[in-house]
């Protein structure tokens, strides 16, 4: 059944969405989102669906772990696994210091890809109330994860929940509706 692919979307709570209806469409409303926020836990596709997304509706796509590993660098830490360098960037810097790093990074029409603490959601969502924050769940279920319940609560705050979709074209028909619905 494609509809077991297809996105649950819940009320945000600045009402920028609506839930599916029961023939499984779904919509947003026409509010602006300065802001999309993609989390989720390693090879969820976090990536795929920001750039499929980014690339249609012309926002720039961040990663946040980019922006994590850019400033470890200009601290001369040198990380040589991407799988390292949140937790590296943690052990040297604090949560403030996390979601600062995100912020200087965030801009309008931007997807910020890669968020993996709850505490990014809810500070960035302070500072963006338009902020979007769709949530991509890995095939198979949450693997072994150094931030698994930062991961659970980030699926709770979402006003999207992407499950894994093994068919490629289920995942094009959601970000084609999402691009559409933020353009």
């Amino acid at each position: 059944d494609p509809r077991a692919c297809w996105p649950s979307w819940t009320q945000p709570p600045n009402g920028a969405g609506k839930p599916s209806d029961a023939g499984g469409s779904t919509v947003l409303s026409a509010t602006a989102h300065d802001l999309v926020l993609v989390s989720g836990a390693t090879g969820a596709g976090k990536t795929t669906l920001a750039t499929a997304v980014g690339a249609v509706i012309g926002y720039r796509v961040v990663n946040a772990g980019d922006l994590l590993n850019a400033r470890l660098l200009a601290a001369g830490v040198i990380v040589g696994d991407r799988s390292e360098i949140g937790p590296r960037f943690l052990q040297r810097y604090d949560q403030d210091d996390y979601v600062e790093t995100l912020l200087k990074g965030s801009r309008e029409k931007t997807i910020l890809d890669g968020v993996r603490l709850a505490v990014g959601n809810l500070r960035l969502r302070d500072a963006y109330p338009s902020l979007l924050h769709v949530h991509r769940l890995p095939r198979g279920g949450l693997p072994a994860d150094p931030y698994e319940d930062d991961l659970r609560q980030l699926q709770a705050m979402a006003d999207v929940v992407v499950p894994w979709c093994e068919r490629r074209e289920d995942l094009a028909r959601f970000e084609a509706a999402l691009a559409d619905q933020l353009a």
